[in-house]
């Protein structure tokens, strides 16, 4: 398969699952493009607003299934052994997340990324963490 059709089927997908929106071109932060070639991803961060042109990424469609996977086995409010996260600090709920969204974008994007502390997380996933907690509307 070719690059090109690598990139619009996964181009083609996005779309298809999600509404694009905009947000502030005030942004300081980059655009993230994805290529998928194979098993590789190359990460463009060349473009001047992360908001513009990303598709909607909110707690329905990406943050809850991000926080129960890589952030609830520490950060649950049920959780017994929470291998030294603040009590204070769950994220159940949406308004959780929120309430900790700049913590979770410095502790949990980037390449020095320190959470989850067992390991990063993809590459992916951190770009639409940031996509959902930079552009999309507080709250959602």
């Amino acid at each position: 398969m070719s690059r090109s059709s690598t990139t619009l089927k996964i181009t083609l997908s996005i779309a298809m699952t999600s509404i694009a929106f905009s947000c502030s071109t005030d942004s300081p932060l980059t655009t993230t493009l994805m290529t998928h070639t194979g098993s590789h991803t190359t990460i463009d961060t060349s473009a001047d607003n992360l908001c513009d042109g990303v598709p909607l990424v909110n707690w329905d469609t990406f943050g809850s299934a991000f926080m129960t996977h890589e952030c609830q086995t520490c950060h649950g409010s049920w959780v017994t052994e929470r291998y030294g996260a603040p009590e204070e600090v769950t994220f159940d709920t949406v308004e959780e997340a929120w309430s900790h969204a700049d913590r979770i974008l410095a502790r949990a994007t980037g390449e020095n990324s320190t959470m989850p502390p067992t390991g990063g997380t993809f590459e992916d996933d951190q770009v639409k963490l940031e996509w959902w907690l930079t552009c999309a509307p507080y709250g959602t």
